[in-house]
């Protein structure tokens, strides 16, 4: 069994299937909700901790925000601090206003969107691994 921090969203739960059901010796996968939250992978010879360092690897996400006032930063800093996976949250002002994501399995789609609905502009600008 994997602990992971399960969300509503189809397309991390999609990720984590694809992570999960192309483990080499991987015989049978199921998400695990009640108690705690995670996978459970049942097979022979797959490498457990190598589809865990998988999952869990950092990233860092890039999106572009308008960082007009002080109220913006503040929501900003709110939606970005309560995502799941986040460990470090910056502002990059340079020409261009955008915040820095630091974090494991961090969801960037489901982040961009939440600052797009409350701030009316977000525009995911990279996502990359963090070794």
């Amino acid at each position: 069994m994997i602990e992971l921090p399960l969300r509503k969203s189809a397309t991390y739960e999609a990720k984590i299937m694809t992570i999960c059901t192309t483990a080499e010796g991987m015989e049978s996968f199921k998400f695990v909700k009640e108690g705690r939250t995670g996978v459970e992978i049942i097979g022979r010879g797959y490498d457990a901790a190598g589809v865990t360092e998988t999952l869990r690897k950092k990233q860092k996400i890039v999106i572009e925000v308008p960082l007009n006032c002080a109220k913006c930063k503040k929501q900003v800093l709110t939606i970005c601090t309560t995502a799941e996976g986040v460990t470090t949250v910056k502002f990059i002002r340079d020409g261009k206003d955008r915040v820095e994501i630091i974090g494991d399995g961090v969801d960037a789609a489901e982040v961009t969107q939440d600052l797009r609905n409350k701030l009316k502009f977000a525009k995911l600008v990279h996502v990359s691994k963090l070794d």
